[in-house]
């Protein structure tokens, strides 16, 4: 809010604010309070350059490491190492694409304001991976040359806080 309240432009795309955190269930997203879902605190941001709703936009679509690349619910997507999908009408984007691409609209948007009106402008951009669901671009499956170890003894050394099983994709 600072920023927005010194002057400058302030812009946002992604999850600046963890999901669970922040007020939710009014229709209105203004009324709902600071955070997300579905707010990304609407007084820190220049009127309609917040991604408000990034669960709508960017979403952490669900996936199957078992399922096959051109299956929609697969975890290795058919794109690119660029992340663009090579059937947007029917698969799904990765949410880390879409926010990166609103990040990239949103920047050169701040900079033809600056050098119009000389406004400073601060941009966040939240990106959401590594993230469950593991859904990534099905051509890194090549680039991994050996089969992923498993560990099955926890160490003693590691704290218990930081096993955990992520489930339902602990085991891909």
């Amino acid at each position: 809010q600072h920023f927005r309240q010194s002057g400058w432009l302030t812009l946002s795309t992604g999850k600046i604010f963890h999901t669970e955190e922040g007020g939710s269930g009014n229709a209105d997203p203004n009324l709902n309070g600071p955070g997300m879902p579905p707010n990304e605190d609407p007084p820190s941001w220049s009127s309609g350059l917040s991604m408000q709703r990034v669960n709508d936009v960017a979403n952490m679509w669900g996936c199957s490491m078992d399922a096959r690349k051109s299956d929609a619910n697969a975890c290795a997507v058919d794109a690119g190492v660029d992340g663009i999908v090579a059937q947007p009408n029917t698969t799904k984007q990765l949410c880390d694409r879409v926010i990166a691409d609103d990040a990239v609209l949103k920047l050169r948007l701040a900079a033809q304001n600056l050098v119009a009106t000389g406004q400073p402008f601060f941009l966040a951009a939240g990106f959401r991976k590594p993230h469950l669901a593991f859904r990534f671009p099905a051509p890194f499956l090549e680039m991994v040359s050996a089969d992923v170890p498993k560990h099955g003894t926890l160490s003693p050394a590691i704290p218990p806080i930081a096993h955990h099983d992520a489930t339902p994709q602990a085991d891909p």
